[in-house]
Parts: structure tokens; sequence; C-alpha cells
């Protein structure tokens, strides 16, 4: 009797440890499953600077000057970014939140907009420099999309070829951005630190 309650006591035995073993692995496997499943994009615009335009060479310069068709644009931390839109009288200082995805990433531009406007007409003089009119005005608030283009540095928007710009720029965008007070103090108010 003895020897065959210590059978079946070892036999109990390895088949709870055996199923013990089981579930450990599906655990595993299922852990591995969720891994795959919600993959993690890497950020790769925080702290970068982008060029926007319609046409851009293959080194990411503008082609072509034209007013108020290009941009640049700063990622500023991991959600935040600042764009600066170029036109002969007025540049607009646009700020946003972008989220990162598998094509690219997503922009969502704030609905509050600072416009830095000059003066040319009654600014003759090309040694003086003229600080701009500063006026904040209401954005459009809306979305847009950048997909990346394969086995390139460019991403495609709805109607801009965008290109990662050189260090250099960067610092003196950001320098720029820096040194005017009336920029910085729009930014801290919208929560923005560059």
């Amino acid at each position: 009797m003895k020897k065959v309650i210590l059978i079946f006591s070892l036999i109990l035995f390895v088949f709870c440890d055996k199923k013990q073993d089981l579930k450990t692995k599906n655990t595993t496997s299922d852990s591995l499953k969720t891994i795959i499943e919600k993959p993690k994009f890497e950020n790769v615009f925080e702290n970068h600077l982008y060029i926007i335009g319609p046409h851009l060479d293959n080194n990411g310069d503008l082609e072509l000057g034209c007013d108020c068709c290009s941009s640049e644009i700063y990622f500023c931390d991991a959600i935040h970014f600042v764009e600066v839109v170029y036109c002969l009288e007025a540049d607009d200082l646009i700020i946003g939140e972008y989220s990162v995805n598998e094509n690219g990433l997503q922009l969502k531009y704030n609905n509050k907009c600072l416009s830095m406007e000059y003066d040319f007409e009654n600014e003759t003089d090309s040694l003086t420099h003229y600080l701009p009119k500063y006026t904040e005005i209401e954005g459009q608030g809306n979305k847009t999309d950048w997909t990346k283009l394969k086995n390139t540095r460019f991403y495609n928007t709805s109607n801009d070829e965008v290109s990662e710009q050189r260090d250099s720029l960067k610092n003196a965008f950001v320098q720029t951005i820096q040194n005017d007070k009336e920029v910085l103090k729009f930014l801290r108010k919208n929560n923005i630190k560059i």
C-alpha cells in the first residue's frame, strides 16, 4: 500500500510540475505576442529641424524661391513642435503637438498662431534692424500626416516634401527663437519650451 501511495504521489508531483511548466511557457508566449502586437515607434524627430517646401533638391534644400510656401519645423521635445512659415511681409509661428506612428508621424496644429509682420515700405534703412509687429491670431487647428519615403530621408505630406536638415541650421533656428522675447513669451504662455 505504501508503494502505491508513493507511486501515486510521485506521478501527481510530476504531472503538477509539468502543468506549471506549461503555464509558464504559455505566459511567456503571451507576453511575446503582446510585444509583437504593440510595436513602439522610435521618435527620430525630437530635437531635429525639418524644412518644408514644394520642391526640394536631393540635399533637402528648396529648389525654387516662393512666398508663403516654405517653412521650418522644429520638434522641441517628445510631443511639441514649432513651425515658422516664411512670407515676404509676415512670418507666422505656428505651434502644435505630434505623435509618431508606423508610417511617420501626425501633426496636430494648435489654433493659436503668432504673426510677425515686417514693415518693409517704411523701413528703408538696410543697416538698421527693426523689430516686427507681433499679433496673436487664430490658426486653423488642422492635422496633417507625414509619410516616410522608403530608402530616403524625405517625407511626403498632403502637398509638400519634407527633409531633415543639418544641425547648423537647427542651432541657428533655435538661437533666433531664444533671442526673440515676444516669441519666447508666446511659447511659454502655450507651455512650450525650447
